[in-house]
C-alpha cells in the first residue's frame, strides 16, 4: 500500500460531503492523478473521468442558470456559467469537501507532493470533475444533478447576486463607486521559496483595510481579499439603523426625516392605509430566532405594491421624470434622457403584475416595467417631501399631487421602458403565470412539473414553470404539504401536485392580506409600511423552534446561498437511490 493511501483520511467523510457512497474502484480511479500513475507502473489515471465530469457539470449548471434566470440574455448567462465553471471556483468547492477538503485524499506523485500539489487549484478542480464523472457513471444524471446542485448552488447564487460583475475585484469596484468611497487599493506580501510561494493580499477602501487573504498567485489572493471586502461592505450597507425610541412623531404636514435605505421614518401620512396594530405580544420578539438571508420580494410583496400603485397612479399623467442614478435604468439602453423624454406627458392607464415584475401600461400603448430586486421600493410621497438617501428615480404628475419615487439601496432592482408593452411586455412574456392568475392551468402545471428532472422546491422557484413563488412561501407551502424540498418532481403523483398547488395558493393569499413579509426595513409598500405575515410563518426563519404541528425542532439547511426551513419529522428528507 502506498504512503498516500495510508495517510489518507477515511473516505466516508468525503462520501458524506457528496451525500452518497461510491464504488471503491471508481473512487480510487477518480482520485488518481497522472503523476501518481506514472510513478506506480502506469496505473489508469482520472483524466477520462475528468473529461466526463466536466461535461456533466456543464450541462447541469447551464440548465440551472437557464431556468433560474429567465430574464437574462445568452451573453450574460454565458458569463454566469463561466463564473461558476472555472478552475478557481471548482478548486474552492473542492477545498470545502469534508472536514479537511479534497486535498488529503489525492493520490499524487512525489514531484507534485513536494511542490504543494494537494492545494493546487488545477489538480483540485480536475479531481472534483473526475469525482462528478464517477458519480454520473454509477448513479446516472438525476443523482449527479442533485449532488452538483448541493455543491454549486451557493456559488451560482453568489455570482447572480453580484449584479453585472462576475469577479470579486470588479464587484468590489462597482460597490465602492456606488458608495462614493473611492477606488480599492491592493497590497501584496509574499513568502516561501520560489517554487512554492504563497501570497497574502489586503485591500484598502476609504482608509480601512480588509482581507489578509492567501493564494498561490497574486491574482488569487487579490480576488479573495476583494471578496472579503465586498461581503463586509455589503453587510454594512444592508444593516438597518435603529430609530431612537424617543424619536418624536412629526406632524402630518411636517418634513419627514429619512431613515435607513431611504425609507421615511414613521410619520402621520395622508397616504397610509389603516393596518392592524403591529405591536408584538410579550415574548413574541424572539419568535423568529435567526434572521434569514435577504430574499427578493415575492409575489405577495409585489402584489401589495401593485395594489397601492393602482390606487395612487392610475389615470394620472407624468409631468417630469428625473433619473437620479443611471444604474436604476440600466436595461434602457438609450439612456436617462431618452427614458425621461418618452415618459413625459404619458398617462398611466393601469398597474399590472406578472410574477415578481410590475408594469404600468401607458396611453401610448407602451409600458414602464419595474423589478424591485432585493431592496427596491416604489413609494408615494407628498410633493416637497425631502429626498430619500437612496432615491434613484422621481416621477412627478401634472396634477401636482403625490410623487412616485423609486428608492433602492443596493440598486439591484430597476425600471425600463417597453415599446408596445401595454398588454404584456415582450421582455417578461416568457415568465409563467402565477398560481393566483385566473388563467393559470393546474393541468398543464402538473404535467410540466412531473416531466422535470429536478427537486420540488427548485420547481416552485422556476419562473418559467410557475412565477411569483420565492424562498419564503415555497418553504411554507412545502411544510403544509408535508413535502421536503429535495423530493424529486418525477416521484410526485398528480393529486400530490394539486394538493401542493392548493397550499401554495393558501399561503400566498394569506400573505397578500397581511401585506407580505418584512424582516427588515428594505421591503415596504407604497406608503412605507412593512408587511406583517412574518407573524404567521409556520416554518421559515424558525430554526430550533417547535414545529406547530408535531413539536419537533425546525431545521435549517443551506439552499442556493440562502436557507431552507423544514420539519424533520413532518418533512423527512428523501433517500438518494442506491447503486
Amino acid at each position: 500500500m502506498s504512503n498516500d493511501k495510508r495517510r489518507r483520511p477515511p473516505v466516508g467523510h468525503l462520501e458524506a460531503a457528496f451525500g452518497i457512497s461510491l464504488d471503491p474502484e471508481l473512487l480510487e480511479r477518480a482520485l488518481t492523478h497522472r503523476s501518481f500513475a506514472y510513478e506506480n507502473g502506469g496505473l489508469p489515471t482520472n483524466e477520462r473521468l475528468e473529461f466526463l465530469g466536466d461535461s456533466v457539470l456543464g450541462v447541469v449548471i447551464t440548465a440551472a442558470l437557464f431556468h433560474n434566470h429567465p430574464d437574462l440574455p445568452e451573453g450574460q448567462l454565458a458569463k454566469l456559467r463561466a463564473s461558476v465553471v472555472n478552475m478557481r471556483a471548482l478548486a474552492d468547492v473542492a477545498r470545502g469537501l469534508g472536514p479537511q477538503g479534497l486535498g488529503p485524499y489525492l493520490l499524487l506523485g512525489k514531484g507534485e507532493e513536494t511542490t504543494g500539489g494537494r492545494d493546487k487549484a488545477s489538480i483540485l478542480a480536475d479531481t472534483l470533475e473526475a469525482l462528478l464523472g464517477a458519480i454520473y457513471l454509477q448513479y446516472g444524471l438525476d443523482t449527479a444533478s442533485i449532488v452538483i446542485h448541493r455543491l454549486f448552488d451557493p456559488l451560482m447564487a453568489d455570482s447572480a447576486g453580484r449584479g453585472a460583475a462576475l469577479d470579486w475585484k470588479t464587484s468590489l469596484q462597482e460597490l465602492t463607486a456606488a458608495l462614493g468611497v473611492g477606488v480599492p487599493e491592493y497590497r501584496i506580501d509574499d513568502a516561501g521559496p520560489d517554487h512554492a510561494k504563497t501570497f497574502t493580499a489586503w485591500v484598502v477602501v476609504a482608509g480601512q483595510r480588509y482581507g489578509g487573504a492567501e493564494g498561490r498567485s497574486k491574482k488569487e489572493a487579490e480576488q479573495r481579499a476583494a471578496e472579503a471586502a465586498w461581503r463586509t461592505l455589503s453587510e454594512q450597507v444592508a444593516e438597518p439603523t435603529e430609530v431612537p425610541p424617543d424619536q418624536p412623531t412629526t406632524a402630518p404636514d411636517a418634513a419627514a426625516p429619512t431613515g435607513p435605505a431611504g425609507r421615511p421614518r414613521r410619520r402621520a401620512s395622508p397616504f397610509r392605509r389603516p393596518v392592524p396594530c403591529r405591536r408584538r405580544p410579550t415574548g413574541c420578539r424572539s419568535r423568529i430566532r435567526t434572521r434569514p438571508a435577504a430574499d427578493v420580494p415575492e409575489l405577495p410583496e409585489v402584489e401589495t405594491v401593485r395594489q397601492g400603485l393602482a390606487r395612487w397612479v392610475t389615470g394620472r399623467r407624468f409631468a417630469v421624470v428625473d433619473v437620479r442614478h443611471p444604474r436604476a435604468i440600466r436595461r434602457h439602453l438609450p439612456g436617462a434622457a431618452h427614458f425621461a423624454a418618452v415618459l413625459a406627458g404619458r398617462q398611466v392607464v393601469d398597474v399590472r403584475r406578472r410574477g415578481k415584475y410590475l408594469w404600468l401600461p401607458l396611453d401610448s400603448g407602451d409600458a414602464v416595467i419595474g423589478h424591485l430586486g432585493m431592496s427596491g421600493q416604489l413609494l408615494m410621497q407628498p410633493a416637497g417631501t425631502p429626498d430619500e438617501t437612496h432615491l434613484r428615480i422621481r416621477f412627478t404628475f401634472d396634477d401636482g399631487g403625490p410623487e412616485l419615487r423609486f428608492v433602492d439601496q443596493r440598486t439591484f432592482g430597476g425600471l425600463s421602458y417597453s415599446e408596445g408593452g401595454a398588454d404584456l411586455p415582450t421582455e417578461i412574456a416568457h415568465i409563467a403565470r402565477d398560481p393566483m392568475d385566473p388563467e393559470f392551468s393546474d393541468t398543464a402545471f402538473v404535467a410540466a412539473i412531473r416531466r422535470r428532472r429536478t427537486e420540488v422546491k427548485r420547481a416552485l422557484l422556476d419562473q418559467t414553470l410557475i412565477s411569483g413563488v420565492g424562498n419564503i412561501y415555497a418553504d411554507e407551502a412545502l411544510w403544509r404539504a408535508r413535502l421536503h424540498g429535495l423530493r424529486p418532481t418525477a416521484a410526485l403523483t398528480g393529486p400530490a401536485v394539486i394538493r401542493l398547488l392548493g397550499h401554495v395558493r393558501d399561503v400566498l393569499g394569506a400573505a397578500i392580506k397581511a401585506g407580505g413579509t418584512s424582516f427588515d426595513a428594505l421591503y415596504v409598500d407604497v406608503n412605507g409600511e412593512s408587511g406583517y405575515f412574518d407573524r404567521s410563518l409556520d416554518v421559515y426563519g424558525r430554526e430550533g423552534l417547535p414545529c406547530h404541528r408535531c413539536g419537533a425542532p425546525i431545521r435549517r439547511e443551506p439552499f442556493m446561498n440562502r436557507s431552507s426551513f423544514s420539519c424533520p419529522r413532518c418533512q423527512p428528507r428523501p433517500r438518494l437511490p442506491r447503486p
